[in-house]
């Protein structure tokens, strides 16, 4: 699971690519709203 502001699961989804290889990530389709920052982030837009 995932919490925080927006800088903040940007950076545990990238300690965790860094640390343990995870780069593929589900995320609920109630959730896909607020993911979209992230997603944005992540992407580098």
């Amino acid at each position: 699971m995932l919490t925080g502001d927006t800088a903040t699961v940007v950076d545990t989804l990238r300690r965790r690519r860094d640390e343990f290889g995870l780069s593929y990530v589900t995320i609920n389709a109630h959730a896909l709203e607020a993911a979209i920052p992230v997603v944005e982030r992540l992407a580098g837009t």
